[in-house]
């Protein structure tokens, strides 16, 4: 039997660092990871957000559906910036 899924919308996303990339690329590197965790962090609490929802009772998470997606994208976004400047600096291009 599974476990019930905890009430989602009573957890808040966990905050994530500022979005300012760092200039070296063991920074680089690291916030690239950092950024991957939060990502996971923010799928997971959509997938919960889901999970409750009962439209049949009534119950809808929209506004936070909506809030954690956006962060969801904003992560995407930022995480893909730093992977292009780690791309970058591997071809020996300036990266920073």
């Amino acid at each position: 039997m599974s476990e019930p899924l905890p009430d989602a919308s009573s957890a808040a996303l966990p905050e994530a660092p500022d979005d300012a990339l760092p200039e070296s690329l063991p920074e680089l590197e690291a916030r690239l990871s950092e950024l991957e965790a939060h990502i996971a962090v923010c799928q997971k609490h959509i997938r919960l957000l889901m999970a409750e929802e009962d439209p049949a009772a009534g119950i809808f998470r929209a506004a936070p559906l909506h809030a954690a997606k956006q962060r969801h994208m904003q992560l995407r976004y930022v995480r893909d910036l730093c992977a292009a400047r780690l791309k970058r600096a591997a071809h020996g291009e300036s990266a920073l």
